[in-house]
């Protein structure tokens, strides 16, 4: 019997920010695909190309920049999930089978930028003018939205954190589990997610200073790229908040952005004497 490939496989427009906040949904990155092997120049160009996108949406609410393909099976019966607990597996299980370079790396982002917001929000947190809270308001908002991206909350754990699940993991390396004597979280991508909510979840105050290293101290080579990548991730974040560095990003002002919406927003509400207004 011949098979219908688009029975299979149905293209569908989705950005990256729906896909990891689809609820329930984790991502798993099968055995055969390579580590990950991203640097410094990949992760530039992605930035690029979403302030590429930001800029255009600012003249063009609705211009899409294309980021590349994902291709994922809905593994529905967790056959590609090994090893497994079946009854602690994550709702919907995505196996990813092209993509998972770009999917890991905008997870990485994610992180380091709720790391970041948090960061900054602490300079002034004991501020209480009207634009400080509703900064802290956005920022707070922003938090919860970016957390449910790389951690995919199962209500319960034990220990507590391990309510909290890696939204990526890799076959072998890691195990999805609410209980803290099963689930292992071993590959780079998993082990970075993990150790961030572990520090998130324990609020913590210092810098999430992520380094992972053998017994004997020494930089693990297999964790090495991804650790490199999330640090520059982070350079980059740091610039884009400088005032001597931010200039050499196309970086859209956001400030001038706020203000033209609030600008138009009054001037659309603001009816003339006898007269109706224009929607």
């Amino acid at each position: 019997m011949s098979v219908q490939i688009d029975q299979i496989f149905t293209a569908k427009a989705e950005n990256i920010w729906q896909f990891l906040h689809t609820a329930g949904q984790g991502c798993y990155i099968p055995a055969y695909q390579r580590s990950y092997a991203w640097d410094d120049e990949n992760v530039n160009r992605l930035i690029e190309d979403a302030i590429s996108g930001l800029n255009h949406l600012i003249e063009r609410p609705n211009a899409i920049s294309f980021l590349g393909t994902v291709i994922a099976i809905h593994d529905t019966n967790n056959v590609t999930v090994k090893p497994v607990f079946q009854a602690e597996v994550a709702q919907r299980v995505m196996t990813l089978i092209d993509g998972q370079q770009r999917i890991s790396t905008s997870v990485m982002m994610n992180v380091a930028l709720h790391h970041h917001i948090n960061t900054l929000l602490r300079r002034f947190e004991k501020l209480e003018d009207e634009p400080f809270e509703w900064i802290r308001e956005q920022s707070e908002r922003a938090l919860a939205e970016l957390w449910t991206t790389f951690a995919l909350d199962q209500t319960t754990g034990n220990p507590h954190v391990n309510r909290y699940y890696p939204r990526v993991i890799r076959a072998f390396d890691d195990v999805w589990s609410k209980k803290g004597s099963q689930a292992i979280y071993q590959s780079p991508i998993a082990r970075l997610i993990w150790t961030y909510i572990n520090h998130a979840d324990a609020k913590k105050t210092e810098d999430f200073a992520y380094r992972v290293a053998d017994e004997n101290g020494v930089s693990d080579p297999k964790h090495e790229p991804l650790v490199k990548v999330f640090r520059h991730i982070r350079g980059q974040l740091r610039a884009f908040t400088s005032k001597k560095k931010a200039e050499q990003f196309d970086f859209p002002n956001v400030q001038q952005v706020i203000l033209k919406e609030s600008f138009m927003k009054a001037l659309w509400s603001f009816t003339p004497p006898n007269q109706s207004s224009v929607t």
